[in-house]
């Protein structure tokens, strides 16, 4: 009787012991699984990053191209100007040359 006991609890305790061998594999799978998704995560976000830099540039070299469109333009303004007080002092001369 004693050893049936035994026997039982020994039955017992290795059928325990592999659920729990079984539980350590599952929790290891999943442990793989949330690795695998954490680097590929990272991975994302090392490619948001270089994208996030690559676009920053890109408007920086915008920002300058534009500032230098806009000195070009503000030049082109003050030759468009000092034409017209040019034109405006011919047609002045003009009329007053023809008044005399």
């Amino acid at each position: 009787e004693a050893y049936k006991r035994i026997s039982e609890t020994c039955a017992e305790t290795v059928t325990e012991i592999d659920e729990k061998r079984t539980e350590i594999f599952s929790m290891g799978r999943q442990v793989d699984e949330l690795s695998r998704r954490v680097t590929d995560m990272c991975e994302l976000r090392e490619k948001a990053n270089a994208k996030m830099k690559k676009a920053k540039r890109k408007l920086e070299e915008i920002g300058d191209e534009k500032d230098k469109l806009v000195m070009e333009l503000e030049a082109k303004d003050s030759i468009i100007e000092a034409l017209k007080v040019e034109v405006d002092k011919h047609v002045s001369n003009g009329i007053n040359g023809n008044a005399d």
